[in-house]
């Protein structure tokens, strides 16, 4: 762990005390890669922790989307805060910095979990305990199994149905990761593909984006073209 990632853990103890780990960061701790960047859910407060949490690493704060309540706050090691531009993570993050995304926790815990996309990324640990050996892990869909288990799982029966956009990045994780698509999820796959003709282009984009980002972008798009979820 970088101590980047160290110093912003602390912070956010400090800052959201309340708040958990969720979502990729957890799973990426879990397969000990690298974190880029952390995904926060705070009860309450999202504004007040990113600001003390970007004050405590010398970065910035911004919303993303303040409609919805959600905020980023970008930070790299050594002196200066990066520029705040709001592009994908390898603009947003210059010279190996790190993305901090916090949301707000509206309902419970258990609930954000279940409304996930994919089992693994369906967990979370919180600020007070940090990323850290011994932490105790919130699973309520047997993430962590499928992870040892190198599987790719939805995390609810109608993940895809709530967001068709979710198709794309199956594809997306089982290469980057080196997962297998659990037995029923290729059948959900192929029956919820047609709704990606109701996802705006700007988030179809920005997640064929994030691909193009990855090492494995050819093996990638030939699966979403032999599936028919992109045109030639």
């Amino acid at each position: 762990m970088s101590d980047l990632v160290g110093r912003a853990m602390l912070a956010l103890r400090e800052a959201a005390p309340d708040g958990f780990f969720v979502g990729g960061c957890v799973r990426d701790w879990l397969l000990g890669r690298p974190l880029k960047d952390l995904d926060v859910a705070v009860p309450e407060g999202v504004e007040e922790a990113g600001r003390r949490t970007a004050d405590r690493l010398g970065g910035v704060f911004f919303w993303l989307r303040r409609e919805m309540g959600v905020a980023r706050v970008l930070a790299r090691e050594g002196p200066g805060a990066p520029q705040c531009g709001v592009g994908n993570r390898s603009e947003a993050t210059p010279g190996g910095g790190l993305q901090i995304d916090l949301v707000p926790l509206p309902g419970s815990l258990d609930q954000d979990l279940r409304r996930r996309d994919f089992s693994i990324n369906a967990m979370a640990v919180s600020t007070a305990a940090g990323l850290a050996a011994g932490a105790s892990i919130v699973d309520p869909t047997g993430g962590r199994e499928d992870l040892a288990a190198r599987r790719l799982r939805l995390a609810a029966p109608d993940a895809l149905e709530q967001d068709p956009l979710r198709c794309l990045r199956a594809f997306r994780l089982r290469a980057a990761l080196g997962l297998t698509f659990d037995p029923t999820l290729e059948p959900a796959l192929r029956a919820a593909s047609p709704g990606l003709s109701h996802i705006s282009g700007e988030r179809i984009r920005d997640e064929l984006f994030v691909l193009l980002e990855g090492d494995q972008t050819a093996l990638v798009m030939a699966d979403l073209l032999s599936h028919n979820l992109v045109a030639p």
